[in-house]
């Protein structure tokens, strides 16, 4: 395995579990997948501010959470992308 890979297996498990989580705790707010492309791109650039509060706060639960928060906003945008390429042929016909 690649050593920067492997360097940062334990990190990508403590987000993925972060980000998880964090995802049922604003389940309540609605269905992330929603939200429209335009939108998520939105509340990651909000999320990548509180991310930069953070940092200069040193407080390093609140780092991971917002990484964790601009992951949920990435992984949504990536969910659409996918589902956008799945469905490409039924576009065109």
């Amino acid at each position: 395995m690649d050593k920067s890979i492997e360097k940062f297996d334990e990190v990508f498990e403590i987000v993925v579990s972060m980000a998880k989580t964090k995802m049922m705790m604003n389940s309540h707010k609605g269905d992330i997948s929603d939200i429209s492309s335009d939108v998520l791109l939105d509340c990651t650039r909000r999320e990548i501010i509180e991310l930069k509060q953070a940092i200069d706060d040193g407080n390093y639960v609140h780092i991971i959470e917002e990484v964790a928060d601009v992951m949920n906003f990435a992984v949504a945008s990536a969910y659409h992308a996918i589902q956008d390429y799945r469905n490409r042929n039924e576009k065109t016909t």
